[in-house]
């Protein structure tokens, strides 16, 4: 378990941590991968390649919504955590831009 995945969140002392997400993007900026929109359609959130998540009981969408968006944070599918991924996917001679995030 790393120590990002033991904290915890003050004053409350729960454990935080839930999820890993990773992107990845042909722009620096990752713009090209902001897809998933709010109710209205406009572009809200980044789309991961792939998430792993405690196998926790907290699947789907989060009972509430960012702010007044109508969109849901994925709190996950209780997939397990891993701490490697291997991109498959990835094409010779392009420019790739990867971000791994933590997730509460």
């Amino acid at each position: 378990m790393t120590r990002a995945e033991k904290s915890r969140d003050d004053p409350v002392y729960q454990q935080d941590f839930g999820l890993y997400k990773v992107y990845r993007s042909t722009d620096p900026a990752f713009s090209d991968i902001k897809t998933i929109t709010d109710a209205f359609g406009n572009a809200l959130l980044w789309e991961p390649i792939v998430q792993f998540d405690y196998a926790d009981g907290l699947t789907g969408a989060h009972p509430i919504a960012i702010g007044e968006t109508g969109a849901h944070y994925d709190m996950g599918s209780d997939t397990g955590l891993r701490h490697s991924y291997i991109d498959t996917t990835c094409r010779k001679r392009k420019n790739l831009f990867l971000c791994r995030c933590l997730c509460g």
